[in-house]
C-alpha cells in the first residue's frame, strides 16, 4: 500500500518514486489537530484510489489478452493500458455508422479538420454523443489522452491525429478522410485567385497564423502588393 501511495502517477508503470510527495509524507506529523492533516489524508485517499484503479486496469488487460507481450515498462504497453477504457469506448461508438458520421461531422462543422480540447471532451462525454464517463479519480486520464494525441501541442486535434493514434496503439483503422474537407479543396486552388476569409486564420483576429498552405501563400502575395 505504501508503494502505491508514494509512486508517481505518470511513472506508475516504472514505479518511479514521487519525491515531492514523499518529502511531504515524511514531514507530516501524525497529529489530527494539525491544520493540514485532513487535507493530506484526503490526498492520500485519492492517490490510493487512482493507483489501485491503474493496478486493476493492468490486471484486467492481462486477463483479457492472454499471450500479450506483457512489458509494462515500455511506453507503448503503458499507452495501451492507460487509455484502454477510453479507446475501447471510442472504437465501440465508431463501429456504429451513425456515430461515426457524427464524429466526422463534429470536425467538419468547425470549418476545418481541427477540434479544440473542450469540443472533443464534449463529443466524448455528452449523453447525446459518445457518453463516455470515467470515475472522478480517473479523470486525469482524459487530460493525458488529450496531450498524447495533440502532436503539434497547439490545444487542438487533427482528425488524422486521432485516427493515427487508434491505428498505431490499438490497430484500429478508421477512414482518414473527412468528406468535403476544406483543406483538401484548398490544396487544388490557385493562390493568386484564392480569397482569404476569417476561417483561414488560426483564431479570430490573428492574421499571422494560417490554417492552410494556400492561405499562407495568398497572405504573402497580398503583402507583396
Amino acid at each position: 500500500m505504501l508503494s502505491l501511495l508514494l509512486v508517481e502517477q505518470d511513472g506508475f508503470n516504472d514505479f518511479v518514486l514521487d519525491h515531492d510527495f514523499f518529502s511531504e509524507f515524511a514531514a507530516m506529523p501524525l497529529d489530527k489537530e494539525h491544520k493540514h492533516f485532513k487535507s493530506f489524508i484526503d490526498e492520500c485517499c485519492t492517490r490510493l484510489t487512482q493507483r489501485t484503479m491503474m493496478s486493476m486496469t493492468v490486471g484486467v488487460v492481462n486477463l483479457q489478452k492472454p499471450g500479450f507481450n506483457y512489458q509494462i515498462t515500455t511506453d507503448l504497453f503503458w499507452k495501451v493500458i492507460k487509455y484502454e477504457f477510453i479507446a475501447e469506448k471510442i472504437i465501440e461508438q465508431l463501429e456504429i455508422p451513425a456515430q461515426e458520421k457524427m464524429f466526422k461531422d463534429e470536425f467538419k462543422k468547425h470549418g476545418d479538420d481541427k477540434i479544440s480540447y473542450y469540443d472533443f471532451y464534449q463529443l466524448l462525454t455528452h449523453k447525446d454523443k459518445f457518453n463516455i464517463h470515467l470515475p472522478v479519480e480517473y479523470e486525469w486520464v482524459f487530460n493525458d489522452f488529450f496531450f498524447e494525441i495533440d502532436y503539434d501541442d497547439n490545444a487542438t486535434f487533427d482528425y488524422e491525429d486521432i485516427s493515427d493514434f487508434l491505428r498505431k496503439t490499438y490497430n484500429y483503422v478508421i477512414d482518414d478522410t473527412i468528406p468535403d474537407k476544406p483543406d483538401q479543396v484548398k490544396k487544388n486552388q490557385d493562390p493568386i485567385t484564392y480569397q482569404l476569409t476569417e476561417k483561414d486564420y488560426f483564431r479570430a483576429g490573428c492574421t499571422t497564423i494560417l490554417n492552410s498552405e494556400v492561405a499562407a501563400v495568398k497572405m504573402c502575395l497580398n503583402m507583396e502588393d
